[in-house]
């Protein structure tokens, strides 16, 4: 696994790049997302899910290539409302939403049998199809590993990306306690405002996963800190990040 210095001096210079560059001529269109959709989830066979995932992972559906398509879409859903709430491009908010956790499956980050996990494949793709630096680092941010939970998010943008990453899986999880009995969540209760309008007229399902309490994803132990807080940067408008 990738030392936490790396990922720090990878990162400033990211920021130092993309401080230098303009973002007006890049398009993100249906192409690259085929691209990157081909590259990412084509030949997942069951060698790789055993690899990466264990049995209590796999039962509980974290595995699925149609769960990570399913949250792909509707962390883009999320992204689009947040885009046109605070007046930013809706194309590139939606598709970095739909492939932030593309590389997921096939690089997992928990698993610990890659030097650079998910999603640091994914970046050096995007590095690779000429993306703009600034998205590429929205990209990394929303790991927890990398950015999401220590509030190290380069932009506005970052921030948004990893609130709707982990609002989705909230939404999209059922937790268990020991004994086999259903946590449930007041969402009205545990969400602030702001995510409360973002999943409202959302179709989800009832459930996607169905989580241990001993294999909880980040988001359910502290939904303040990776939901509510970085949504709130997100919508001050006197909140400085270091790209625009």
């Amino acid at each position: 696994m990738i030392s936490q210095k790396k990922i720090n001096i990878k990162r400033e210079v990211l920021i130092k790049k993309a401080k230098k560059e303009t973002l007006n001529n890049f398009i993100f269109d249906e192409k690259i997302l085929n691209i990157l959709k081909k590259h990412f989830l084509e030949n997942i066979d069951q060698e790789i899910i055993i690899k990466n995932f264990t049995k209590e992972e796999i039962e509980s559906g974290l595995a699925s290539v149609d769960y990570w398509k399913f949250h792909g879409e509707l962390v883009g859903k999320f992204m689009e409302k947040v885009a046109e709430d605070i007046g930013e491009d809706k194309n590139i908010y939606s598709n970095l939403g739909i492939i932030h956790d593309i590389d997921y499956l096939k690089f997992s980050h928990h698993s610990g049998n890659y030097e650079e996990p998910h999603p640091f494949p994914l970046a050096n793709k995007l590095l690779e199809l000429k993306f703009p630096t600034k998205y590429i680092l929205a990209i990394l941010e929303h790991a927890g590993y990398i950015g999401a939970g220590n509030k190290s998010f380069s932009s506005r943008l970052s921030a948004a990306l990893s609130a709707c990453d982990d609002l989705a899986t909230l939404i999209c999880t059922k937790q268990i306690d020991d004994k086999g009995n259903i946590i449930t969540n007041d969402f009205n209760v545990i969400l602030n405002k702001k995510a409360i309008k973002l999943i409202r007229g959302v179709e989800i399902p009832t459930h996607f996963l169905t989580l241990k309490s001993n294999c909880l994803s980040r988001v359910l132990s502290d939904v303040d800190n990776y939901v509510n807080e970085p949504l709130d940067m997100v919508y001050d408008k006197n909140k400085k990040f270091e790209l625009l």
